[in-house]
């Protein structure tokens, strides 16, 4: 990235087809230009306390043409709040914002306003659209959703055990989907609504979640006794993942943990390489590879990529 005294900075990249693409960045490491492979060129400028002032698109950036035409430009209040986004055609949508930046008023380039009530603690209990209907939350004293009221006046309310975690959800039509929980608070199992009517036996409409002692995800088994299992290593890491109709994908790591491999159920293989600090270096798929070359802090990685052409 760039160092003091040094304003645009240039970092080369490469797409999909391995052609250049340019990157131009100011001394704060704000990112000022982007060229394509065409020459094609986006320019973005800043105010001085580093926020976006204007973006120009390629059109405007060419000889003869009027940047005006094609710029969008931001505007912020003294707090440093987006007040305005206009698009190069004049349109733009208007924020509004109460004492504490709370965005309660957004309209868009129709003049149409949707408006954002809150409680006390900043949870969203009203949004009112241009047509003035509204969609209504209630919160508990927990600041947990407890019921939506759509814009026709129809609610969906939520429950929650002690511990938070939620029990269960009933629409407007009365349809119940129900959660348990073990006693380390992982979800255990899921009964859809129709395990919740009255007659109906709950178990042939349940989902069970098995874990393993160190909390890990092993077994998912569907209402009709399909199980998709997970499989780890000592360090936790997933190493086999088999739907309920056997399909497996098995994943490979290095000793820093690093994801180095995937066999997908057709024994298709993706390889990842890493260098000495972590960083990938290389994607190899069955369709070719892509390679990434590490760049200055702060700045995009080089990736070029290379096809496997089929013989």
């Amino acid at each position: 990235m760039p160092t003091k005294g040094r304003h645009d900075h240039r970092a080369p990249d490469t797409d999909a087809a391995g052609k250049s693409v340019t990157r131009g960045y100011d001394s704060g490491g704000r990112l000022t230009s982007e060229t394509d492979p065409l020459g094609n060129r986006t320019t973005y400028a800043y105010d001085k306390l580093g926020r976006l002032l204007s973006t120009v698109s390629a059109r405007g950036n060419v000889t003869g043409a009027d940047p005006a035409a094609s710029t969008t430009s931001y505007t912020y209040d003294a707090a440093g709040n987006r007040t305005k986004v206009t698009d190069p055609s004049g349109a733009a949508v208007s924020t509004e914002y109460d004492a504490v930046n709370r965005p309660v008023k957004v309209t868009d380039p129709l003049g149409k306003a949707t408006a954002y009530t809150y409680d006390a603690v900043d949870n969203v209990t009203k949004v009112t659209d241009a047509l003035g209907k509204s969609v209504s939350s209630v919160y508990d004293k927990n600041n947990r959703l407890a019921s939506t009221t759509n814009q026709l006046g129809k609610t969906t309310t939520h429950a929650y055990d002690a511990d938070g975690n939620l029990l269960s959800r009933t629409s407007p039509l009365g349809n119940k989907e129900t959660w348990t929980y073990d006693g380390d608070g992982r979800q255990a199992t899921t009964v859809d609504p129709r395990g919740n009517v009255t007659g109906a036996d709950p178990a042939q409409y349940t989902t069970t979640n098995g874990y393993d002692a160190a909390g890990n995800l092993l077994t998912v088994t569907d209402p009709l006794g399909g199980v998709a299992r997970t499989e780890y290593d000592a360090a936790g890491n997933v190493t086999k993942r088999t739907d309920a109709n056997n399909h497996a994908t098995a994943y490979g790591y290095d000793a820093a943990r690093h994801l180095t491999r995937v066999t997908d159920p057709l024994d298709r293989v993706t390889s990842y390489a890493y260098d000495a600090e972590g960083n990938l270096t290389k994607k190899t798929t069955p369709r070719g590879s892509t390679s990434y070359a590490s760049t200055p802090a702060g700045c995009p990685p080089r990736s070029t990529t290379r096809t496997r052409r089929r013989t």
